[in-house]
């Protein structure tokens, strides 16, 4: 027996199969006021149930039709964010860097258990010699310092404060579009 009798296609499939890995997102316990506790909640989620599901990743990108469970949290974050004043168009801006954000720590994570990486150091022995070779004329410090330093461990301590360097770089905008709407508010009275 098929499941394309109950299912019309495999993409109608692979978009139920999302839908019911969405509906594991945790609704935080009590309502969270302020855009940026909203935003750390979706973060947080969104890498435990894509940490759950590690087959999510791929299907998240490959542009799926949203079903109930996608939409309730996607309305959960544009109205918690239109609270702010952020429109539509911003908050869609906002949701889709934190969005590709999250996706590739997670990416980075579920790949951390190649060699070399668990000790917490780039692989530079897996370099092409040629990338040594340019290394070793000392024309790229930086880069040589970068590689032979010790990596960061893809945890829960550098999801936060990568996740900190995202939200600050949000705050700019919340700030830069509240002044936008202050100003045109001003021109309208």
């Amino acid at each position: 027996m098929s499941l394309y009798h109950y299912v019309p296609s495999k993409r109608d499939l692979l978009n139920l199969m999302l839908d019911a890995a969405n509906r594991d997102f945790a609704w935080p316990a009590k309502t969270i006021t302020d855009w940026r506790g909203v935003l750390c909640h979706f973060a947080w989620e969104s890498r435990r149930c894509l940490k759950q599901h590690p087959w999510l990743n791929q299907l998240r990108a490959s542009d799926p039709e949203y079903g109930p469970e996608s939409i309730r949290i996607l309305e959960w974050l544009l109205t918690s964010l239109s609270r702010v004043g952020l429109d539509v168009r911003t908050a869609i801006r906002v949701i889709g860097v934190l969005f590709v954000f999250v996706n590739g720590f997670v990416a980075a994570e579920s790949s951390g258990s190649s060699a070399g990486k668990s000790e917490g150091r780039r692989p530079s022995a897996n370099q092409p010699t040629f990338a040594r070779a340019i290394l070793a004329t000392g024309n790229y410090p930086h880069v040589k310092r970068f590689i032979e330093m010790t990596a960061e461990i893809p945890d829960d301590q550098g999801f936060e404060r990568a996740l900190n360097l995202v939200l600050n770089g949000v705050a700019s905008e919340i700030q830069l579009h509240g002044r936008s709407l202050t100003a045109k508010q001003g021109k309208e009275e």
